[in-house]
């Protein structure tokens, strides 16, 4: 399951008092294919790590669509980053922000999808 917010972060101002939205986004089974995360490999100082990761450049037009599909709002969705935990307390963790308004974007996938023929609950 994949719950979004416009307005997720606790900060010294007062977002904590704007209204938030949720809602739950349904990707195909060849949405769920075009972001899968894969594995990519971090050097640094003649080490190497490897993490996962959403692929680059084929998530974020997907969601941002199913963003403006469940909201009609004019939001120009920003992502900051995509984080992918194998073992964490979400399977992936989404954050963005609106170009235009500056409203929080966070999106979460709390479990990793079991099935490669079924809908994923975002």
């Amino acid at each position: 399951k994949f719950n979004s917010s416009s307005t997720e972060y606790t900060t010294d101002d007062d977002t904590d008092n704007l209204p938030r939205k949720h809602i739950t986004m349904t990707l195909s089974p060849e949405e769920w294919k075009a972001i899968e995360p894969v594995t990519s490999i971090y050097h640094h100082h003649n080490r190497a790590r490897k993490y996962l990761t959403l692929p680059k450049s084929d998530w974020s037009h997907i969601i941002a669509e199913h963003f403006w599909e469940h909201t009609h709002l004019q939001c120009c969705l920003v992502f900051k980053r995509a984080k992918v935990h194998e073992a964490g307390q979400n399977y992936v963790t989404i954050v963005g922000r609106c170009k235009t308004c500056s409203s929080i974007f966070k999106g979460v996938i709390q479990h990793k999808p079991s099935s490669a023929n079924s809908r994923y609950l975002i």
